[in-house]
């Protein structure tokens, strides 16, 4: 999102695969829509977050207030992008598909999802070591 001559415009997506629908959490989905209702006076544009002015939020400003939110609760710094890596790694740790992951992220190829945004853990490398053992009876 950008401002332009006073008007907000939304950058095209990346990609076209960038652009798609996915499922929340019904917890986060609820927490969306009463704040969506609390701004429903002031939200002409139709966005979700918005400032004390009740403006949009720029992306740069979530990074800043997340960076800020970890330096005042002694958290190690990491970019707030970094949690698209945790999240894509959080969910192949819990099983979910290769390819259900991709989606989620956007990706139109796996080898993608797999090669940038999944990291195997040891608990991971032992789960998948316990299955071989169990297939092998041993």
């Amino acid at each position: 999102m950008y401002l332009e001559k006073g008007e907000y415009k939304i950058k095209k997506t990346k990609t076209v695969n960038s652009d798609r629908t996915i499922v929340l959490f019904p917890h986060v989905l609820d927490f969306l829509k009463k704040l969506k209702i609390q701004q429903v006076v002031f939200n002409i544009n139709n966005f979700i977050l918005l400032n004390e002015f009740n403006q949009p939020v720029y992306t740069k400003h979530i990074s800043k207030t997340f960076r800020r939110a970890l330096i005042r609760h002694n958290i190690p710094e990491i970019r707030f992008h970094d949690l698209r890596h945790s999240y894509a790694s959080m969910l192949l740790h819990a099983g979910v598909n290769i390819k259900t992951i991709s989606h989620i992220l956007g990706h139109s190829d796996i080898t993608t999802t797999l090669n940038i945004y999944s990291h195997v853990d040891l608990d991971m490398q032992k789960n998948e070591l316990e299955k071989v053992l169990s297939k092998l009876n041993l």
